[in-house]
């Protein structure tokens, strides 16, 4: 099993050294590429929330992503040091609704849900480490 990371500090102008990096790694990875599209729509979701939800203060964080590849599963791991939140318990939209009848909010992490495979969570150490699971 091979696994790459990347540091990303907690600023939005970051989101695009995550996407060069998903496009190198799917080029090393050949297995990844066909999903690329779809990864990178969760991952930037999931760490744009990050960004704009887990700190209380102005100061610099960083978010760590692990990505190893085994056999045909491609795991993400996001780690970061923010408020504890566990995006397995909100609850997802109702998307039956029409637009002015659902709340706001709450349809990126629904859209993660669909799009990965499985998605696990743990607070460890005071960190909050979000998996993000995609059969490749």
């Amino acid at each position: 099993m091979e696994t790459v990371s990347i540091t990303l500090k907690n600023k939005i102008n970051e989101i695009v050294l995550l996407d060069s990096f998903l496009d190198e790694l799917s080029e090393k990875w050949e297995a990844v590429a066909k999903h690329t599209f779809n990864i990178n729509l969760a991952l930037e979701e999931a760490v744009t929330n990050v960004i704009n939800y887990a700190y209380k203060d102005n100061n610099e964080h960083l978010i760590i992503l692990d990505f190893s590849l085994e056999d045909s599963e491609l795991k993400i791991k996001i780690t970061d040091d923010g408020i504890e939140f566990n995006p397995l318990l909100k609850e997802d939209p109702n998307t039956e609704l029409s637009l002015e009848e659902r709340k706001i909010g709450g349809l990126g992490i629904f859209f993660v849900k669909k799009i990965m495979d499985n998605i696990e969570y743990e607070r460890i150490n005071n960190k909050n480490i979000l998996t993000l699971i995609k059969k490749v």
